[in-house]
């Protein structure tokens, strides 16, 4: 337990201190009010400590009976609709489906002359997240649901947190960042809220599926709106390119 703890403080300290010089940097360049700063910052504190804090009680099997409790819920309103749409759905937070998406618009972009920059970042804000996602996962080695799934038909790594969550949220979040550095600024809330929907479903498949519990899909939420606030600060400074 004790070296899960220091991971994620480790981790948390760093980004501390990455978003220190990045408020440094901004202030001097005068390019963004203060408050929105402070703000970004607290944003990535209350998830970085919200996940830490959710990893230890998972951890320590304390929402276990709730997490179930939920999952019955889920299985007791089960329909063949119902299950046709979720099994659809969840394929948008799988790699399989996203990293064609993702190698799609990076030649797009590339193509256009869009700054490289841009392109990095895109792709790192979605990597960043399934590295996370799974440096947790094997960390904390949480066990799938199984009381309704059998075992052999669930996936075979760990539970906690949900990548498919975490990576199209993630997916999500650096669309709305390309298309703020493109210029859409009314455009971007449209699709960037359609995209946030289809996560949302995402995460709610993942635990009509049962493949995942409530707790697994919060985490992968947070990590995801964590890791892609970073991202996005750091492209509007230029700091670490």
């Amino acid at each position: 337990m004790f070296h899960i703890i220091t991971y994620y403080m480790a981790t948390a300290t760093n980004i501390m201190l990455k978003l220190a010089i990045l408020k440094k940097r901004f202030l001097y360049m005068n390019t963004i009010n203060e408050n929105e700063i402070i703000l970004t910052e607290a944003l990535v504190l209350f998830c970085t400590i919200t996940v830490i804090l959710l990893s230890i009680i998972v951890y320590r099997g304390n929402t276990l009976k709730y997490d179930k409790a939920i999952l019955e819920w889920f299985n007791k309103h089960k329909s063949k609709k119902l299950t046709k749409f979720f099994k659809a759905i969840t394929w948008f937070g799988s790699m399989k489906t996203l990293l064609p998406i993702m190698a799609i618009i990076s030649i797009i972009l590339f193509y256009k002359h869009y700054p490289i920059k841009i392109i990095i970042l895109f792709n790192t804000g979605i990597f960043g997240v399934v590295t996370m996602s799974y440096s947790i996962k094997f960390l904390l080695y949480r066990t799938r649901p199984n009381s309704i799934v059998p075992k052999e038909k669930l996936p075979k790594d760990p539970s906690f947190p949900s990548a498919h969550t975490a990576q199209s949220f993630a997916f999500s979040l650096m669309i709305w960042l390309l298309l703020s550095y493109m210029g859409y600024a009314e455009t971007k809330w449209y699709i960037t809220t359609t995209l946030l929907f289809i996560a949302t479903m995402v995460g709610l498949s993942r635990m009509y599926l049962q493949v995942h519990y409530p707790t697994d899909v919060l985490a992968g939420i947070l990590l995801a709106v964590g890791c892609s606030l970073v991202i996005i600060i750091i492209s509007k400074t230029g700091v670490l390119l």
